[in-house]
């Protein structure tokens, strides 16, 4: 990816401790995006810096009435000392949370997708974003689940209508408790990943947010919200089949990523007895309802590719101890095309740091979970086969 530099620098302040001061391009509102994605930082990968695409996932917790925009504030900061390409957040239900983050990133990830309503009147809405330094591709008209609901920035323009036509969504009708209040879902985007290839299908990049547990001490709620996970699951691969399935069937990447709710902890570290009694093994159950979207198959990515000593917990920020957050992700292409290089975690989305060196009473100002980058490369030659990287994996770190 080629990067240009900004024009018209502002100073974001420190808002971390112990953090350098970042550079941020002052943010630009109205008409479509550029197709130019620029750079607010030296690229942090050598070589790479051309090919890698790096996505964070995080479950940011801005909810109303909680300190939202400020800690916005702390959130930008990180995001945007780590040179990532695409940033798929869930649970902004803030409004001032959400102004902040556009308003200091907007310069930087010129194709969002800044707001997704709910279908419902009396409900909050998905809050789903998507940034992105990468041109969001445009859907065709005849694919279904088109919604006017939205609000962000394309090369189209940031009328609703012009988001529309790069945006998918589905919301859920199963939910539990006070998820009922939110308009939990999964949306869809197609990412242009390599503009060196002639009609580039893109990445297939769905981002969800899926019903919590509430009370894994409760086996009665634990049985219920499971429940409504396994229903919404379906309706999520049905939505996928319908919005992508041809492209998938032919082998092109496509990602689910998000805050599943689905503690893959017990697989990893075969701790969690009492859940696993309860619910069964749900993170097979997951991957087995999703497969049918999914004709060439589906990789849980911290399985398959994260560090072998980490067992990639993400909740709660302070002293993990389950792993509610994924990346999944189909296998490369017989063709050769995007492949996962390799995932871990990072506290608020900054790599920068060491998981020895995080101040968790800092990074619960931040949000609850743990963050999660994942890298890609365009061309699979470059990545270790599965299989190969499975076998460095530890006894029991499956």
């Amino acid at each position: 990816m080629a990067r240009s530099s900004p024009k018209g620098l502002a100073v974001l302040g420190c808002l971390a401790a112990g953090q350098a001061c970042v550079r941020v391009p002052s943010p630009v509102s109205g008409g479509p995006a550029s197709s130019t994605s620029p750079s607010i930082v030296e690229a942090h990968r050598g070589n790479a810096a051309d090919t890698v695409v790096r996505i964070g996932v995080l479950n940011a917790k801005l909810l109303p009435f909680s300190g939202a925009g400020s800690r916005a504030e702390l959130l930008a900061a990180r995001i945007l000392g780590s040179d990532l390409d695409i940033v798929a957040l869930s649970e902004v239900f803030s409004e001032s949370g959400r102004s902040r983050l556009v308003e200091l990133l907007g310069a930087v990830f010129p194709h969002r997708v800044e707001y997704i309503g709910s279908r419902k009147l009396y409900r909050f809405d998905s809050g789903l974003m998507v940034f992105s330094r990468l041109p969001l591709l445009a859907i065709p008209s005849t694919v279904p689940h088109a919604t006017r609901r939205v609000r962000g920035r394309t090369a189209a323009g940031s009328d609703p209508d012009s988001v529309a036509r790069f945006v998918r969504f589905t919301e859920f009708d199963d939910c539990a408790r006070s998820d009922c209040w939110a308009a939990k879902g999964v949306g869809y985007v197609r990412v242009g990943t390599d503009d060196r290839r002639m009609n580039d299908p893109g990445l297939h990049l769905f981002f969800t947010h899926m019903q919590a547990s509430y009370g894994s001490d409760d086996a009665r709620r634990e049985l219920e919200t499971a429940a409504v996970r396994s229903a919404q699951r379906s309706e999520m691969a049905e939505f996928i089949q319908a919005v992508a399935g041809p492209g998938l069937g032919r082998g092109e990447k496509a990602l689910l990523v998000g805050d599943l709710n689905v503690d893959g902890s017990a697989d990893i570290t075969g701790g969690l007895e009492r859940r696993t009694a309860l619910v069964g093994d749900e993170r097979a159950r997951m991957l087995e309802e999703l497969a049918p979207a999914f004709p060439a198959g589906i990789s849980d990515t911290w399985r398959d590719h994260g560090p072998s000593d980490d067992p990639g917990l993400t909740f709660p920020v302070r002293g993990p101890s389950v792993r509610f957050d994924y990346v999944l992700a189909s296998p490369p292409a017989a063709d050769g095309g995007p492949c996962v290089r390799s995932i871990r975690r990072a506290w608020g989305l900054d790599v920068r740091r060491a998981p020895g060196s995080i101040d968790v009473s800092l990074e619960r100002r931040v949000t609850d979970h743990v963050g999660l980058v994942v890298e890609l490369l365009p061309r699979s030659g470059s990545c270790r086969p599965l299989a190969e990287a499975s076998k460095d994996r530890a006894p029991g770190a499956r």
